[in-house]
């Protein structure tokens, strides 16, 4: 395969399975299925809260060296990876919903390791810790939103 290509190819995955992208989604999710969305909102805040304070505490420079330094926050360390966090919490909340979108997570995260991988942005051991982090932010979510998430929906149809 072309190198060029899969990096093109892994921009466009990177901004479609972002932060800001899963975000929307979260939030679109919200007026569809506010449970669902609050699950997933919860869950991309606590993985990204996860990702972001390994990333500045182990501070391992990613291996692309056409790295651009003016990247957003967060970019230029690849240990853990935050797309494969992100992307595994959401297939698990929706494999917990019953909802078969999930299987479409799994799919894109096989992607985008793949991606991450071949194009050198990310090594086994920062998607393996991705994956861990992803397992550990969607269980603890589904804990804590479990127990809150009453209250929550009761004090929102309060205001409607």
């Amino acid at each position: 395969m072309n190198i060029k290509i899969l990096k093109k190819l892994a921009i466009i995955i990177n901004l479609l399975t972002g932060f800001y992208s899963l975000l929307m989604i979260s939030i679109l999710m919200c007026f569809y299925r506010f449970d669902l969305g609050f699950y997933q909102l919860f869950s991309l805040f606590f993985s990204s809260l996860l990702v972001i304070s390994i990333k500045n505490i182990v501070k391992k420079e990613r291996k692309d060296l056409t790295l651009n330094e003016n990247r957003a926050f967060g970019n230029k360390y690849s240990f853990p990876s935050g797309h494969t966090a992100s992307l595994l919490s959401f297939a698990i909340i929706f494999f917990y919903f019953k909802n078969n979108s999930f299987i479409i997570f799994l799919v894109v995260l096989a992607l985008v390791i793949f991606l991450k991988i071949y194009t050198r942005q990310h090594d086994f051991v920062d998607i393996s810790c991705g994956i861990l982090i992803g397992f550990i932010s969607s269980l603890s979510s589904i804990l804590i939103c479990k127990s809150i998430f009453p209250n929550i929906k009761t004090l929102i149809e309060s205001f409607f």
